[in-house]
């Protein structure tokens, strides 16, 4: 250990050059493959997780909620599935012990966690009395709700807790593996719910859906046929509605499908980096055994065999390497919690990454490779000698073989294409991000406040005028607020799940079940438009005279207009709305009385599939709603004194969800700021690695040159002549290096295309400056070693050989 220990001593700064850039190609990728481990390795928490499927309502090309009463019809008519569960997600008030809370839970059958074959961490789950019409109120809680609200107390179970005005017991706690629904703090039993009035329609999905187990010796192939088959019954049985099919996806698909092709991409990436890294070491390593060929060569002529000298060579590029690796190890950690910070709200598994067992053991794995890789082939040359020769050379020059330059400079090749090759992406997915963000949603984003309330139903639902009071009153005391301008509310504003009905013209025929057009419909409250900053193209907008028994007004986007009356003026014409908005065949229908912009409700990436409309929420009654509040100054500062105006006209209800716009837009960049922002670190690692890697070429060839450049010098050569002759040294390699890697961009390019948004995948505006800037700073990188030799004295060149 002590002879492995020594050549370090003696060369620390080579030392420190290898272990730092072995570190951040180790790092990079043991960091990129926790993401992966964690995301698309990492076992799913549930028993035979690969035999659990998501089943989809489909009508026409839209993937829907499902029916209530079309999943008791798959359930009781199916052989392909052990079982078929459903959930719906929803929200509650927590009131009663402490401060309000808002909760995402989520209503579930009683057979959901036995489907998915999760067992409970505490108590027990739902009975079939608890999960029918008029059972008892019971609840299971999350373990992190659990952990808050009742410090982990086992006592819990049994007692009660008000959710939306109800008393319910608490009867389990579940594991925090369970992520369905994502995010999901409680669940109740969903058959007391089933009673609603929506719920009874055939003909309406109200944001159920259905898990299934397969039997152990039916595929996916075989029960997507046989659901089939049961469409076409139900579909037979109840024309009214049109037919409707089910569509079965792999539950594992609906938690990282999104992920996959792009994390893969990245891990692709990161081993770029990584061959750079070997690349650079071994270049390092090869120069390193040029200059020690002289010591190599005595040792061999005292009687050390080429394989034992080989094997201390390996061992000293393998002590490199595991030091590199315990370092990237640590890089790795301190940058999962930035990954954490960049990646997509929601995506549960982004926040579960960890330095666990397997993430270490690629890391230990990866070093040993890397150490085999960068340290086995120069050691084969480094003891590739002329023994004699070796012996009677002296000074730097020992030894050298011009190959040994060659193959530094094939590496160096390697490593400007695979540079270049990451330089394009990374600058594409800027451009991309770039363009992303300058997409025109069709509303004002900046200086607004939204936040989210939900009133219980128990205290409020079919009481309209206590709803519109309490909701007047509130806007009209926020409106109040020191830098409010403007107050208005959306059930669904831009960028969040809204509302979709069905509907048609009321001067044509009603179209046939399944052939009726849909649209996303909102419900507005207050100067809506103004507060968004959305132009009123024609007509008017809502005021607050609207009454729940009046005529209905609704206000439709230019794409509605222009869709469903063509060559009219829209303004005036009526609407037959879907059914189930009223008993009255009058408030069925509603007038256009305004025209406003297409908005891209579902962000940059989405077209509008669907035309857009807007009802007044005071008509309705929506329970739910949100928030906007337009003003100057930090708006997000104006929570606690939201919170105290609501508490006046009712301290059980609370508010949630509090951002700013520019946040919510924000947020749908997420995922391509994360990819590439970690593009862009690995390009320019890459760009450091490279521009090394130019430098101690042209190093190499100026220390082994150095006779050469002092007889050169002795005999008149120009110091210019010579700088040039060294900087050609790096840019051969340089410019075969481009060649290969504008090539490698092109692919590269096609492969990133599903990531691009606005951008072509080989866009020449986007490569060619950086091309150019590339070819810039790596020709900076040959100037400088180049520089030193015309410093080379000539009488101590020559002297010195």
């Amino acid at each position: 250990m002590k002879s492995l220990l020594r050549p370090f001593l003696r060369s620390p700064g080579f030392c420190a050059v290898v272990v730092a850039t072995l570190a951040l190609g180790i790092g990079v990728n043991t960091a990129i493959f926790s993401v992966v481990e964690s995301v698309l390795l990492r076992a799913q928490p549930y028993a035979d997780a690969e035999r659990l499927v998501f089943i989809w309502q489909v009508e026409g090309d839209e993937e829907h909620s499902n029916n209530w009463f079309t999943y008791q019809d798959w359930k009781t008519q199916n052989a392909s599935f052990s079982d078929i569960a459903i959930y719906r997600r929803d929200s509650f008030n927590l009131s009663g012990t402490g401060a309000p809370e808002h909760l995402i839970g989520a209503l579930a059958s009683a057979n959901l966690f036995s489907t998915l074959g999760i067992p409970l961490a505490l108590g027990r789950g739902f009975t079939p009395e608890e999960d029918s019409v008029g059972g008892p109120r019971v609840v299971l809680l999350s373990q992190a709700l659990w952990q808050r609200r009742f410090g982990s107390d086992p006592h819990a179970l049994g007692q009660s807790v008000v959710l939306n005005g109800i008393p319910h017991t608490i009867v389990g706690v579940m594991p925090a593996a369970l992520g369905i629904p994502s995010r999901s703090e409680l669940w109740v039993p969903v058959g007391p719910y089933s009673a609603d009035a929506r719920w009874v329609d055939r003909g309406n999905n109200p944001g159920l859906f259905s898990v299934a187990r397969l039997r152990p010796e039916v595929t996916l192939g075989q029960a997507q046929a046989e659901m089939a088959v049961i469409s076409d019954r139900i579909a037979a049985a109840y024309p009214a509605i049109g037919r409707t099919r089910a569509k079965l996806t792999p539950l594992i698909e609906l938690s990282i499908g999104e992920f996959r092709r792009s994390l893969w991409t990245l891990a692709g990436a990161a081993a770029l980096i990584l061959a750079i890294a070997c690349a650079n070491v071994a270049g390092l390593q090869l120069a390193r055994g040029v200059s020690r060929s002289r010591e190599i060569a005595l040792r061999a002529a005292l009687g050390a065999g080429r394989n034992r000298l080989i094997r201390e060579l390996l061992g000293e590029s393998l002590i490199l390497a595991a030091i590199g690796g315990g370092l990237g190890i640590g890089l790795a950690y301190l940058s999962l919690d930035v990954i954490q910070w960049l990646a997509p709200a929601g995506a549960i598994r982004f926040q579960q990454l960890a330095v666990n067992a397997p993430v270490l053991g690629f890391a230990v794995l990866t070093s040993l490779v890397v150490g085999l890789v960068s340290g086995l082939w120069p050691a084969w040359r480094a003891t590739r000698f002329d023994l004699r020769g070796a012996l009677q050379a002296g000074g730097a020059s020992a030894g050298l073989a011009p190959s040994a330059g060659r193959a530094r400079q094939w590496l160096v090749v390697g490593q400007v294409a695979l540079t270049l090759t990451l330089l394009s992406g990374a600058g594409l997915l800027l451009a991309s991000l770039d363009r992303m963000q300058r997409e025109k949603l069709g509303f004002d984003s900046r200086d607004v406040l939204t936040f989210r309330l939900d009133l219980p139903v128990k205290e409020y639902d079919e009481q309209i005028p206590r709803v519109n009071q309490l909701l007047d009153n509130l806007r009209r005391d926020l409106g109040a607020l020191p830098g409010v301008r403007s107050v208005a509310a959306n059930y669904a504003p831009p960028l969040r799940p809204g509302w979709q009905s069905g509907f048609h013209r009321e001067d044509r025929p009603a179209p046939k079940a399944g052939e009726r057009p849909s649209m996303e419909l909102s419900f507005l409250d207050g100067p809506y438009f103004a507060t968004m900053g959305i132009p009123l193209l024609r007509g008017r907008s809502f005021d607050d005279t609207e009454s729940p028994d009046g005529p209905r007004g609704i206000i439709v986007d230019q794409a509605f207009a222009d869709r469903h009356f063509p060559g009219e003026d829209a303004l005036g014409k009526r609407i037959v709305l879907g059914d189930g908005w009223s008993k009255d065949p009058e408030l069925q229908k509603a007038t256009i009385i305004g025209i406003v912009p297409t908005l891209k409700l579902y962000g940059y990436a989405q077209e509008p599939r669907l035309v857009q409309a807007y009802l007044a929420r005071r008509q309705i009654g929506l329970l739910e709603t949100t928030f906007v509040l337009k003003g100057i100054g930090d708006l997000r500062a104006l929570a606690p004194a939201i919170r105290a105006a609501l508490a006046k006209y009712d301290p059980t209800v609370p508010i949630f969800d509090v951002r700013t716009m520019d946040e919510v837009v924000d947020g749908t960049f997420a995922a391509a700021r994360l990819y590439s922002t970690l593009l862009t670190l690995f390009a320019t690692l890459a760009l450091v690695l490279a521009a090394l890697g130019l430098w101690g070429v042209v190093g190499y060839a100026v220390a082994q040159r150095r006779r050469e450049i002092g007889l050169r010098l002795a005999l008149g050569a120009g110091t210019g002549r010579v700088v040039g002759l060294m900087i050609w040294q790096g840019l051969r390699p340089l410019a075969v290096g481009v060649a290969a890697g504008l090539g490698a961009a092109f692919l590269a390019g096609r492969l990133l295309q599903h990531l691009l948004f606005r951008v072509a995948p080989f866009e020449l505006a986007v490569v060619v400056p950086l091309t150019l800037g590339f070819i810039g700073l790596a020709a900076l990188a040959c100037w400088f070693p180049a520089r030193g030799a015309a410093r080379v004295a000539p009488a101590e060149a020559l002297r010195a050989e």
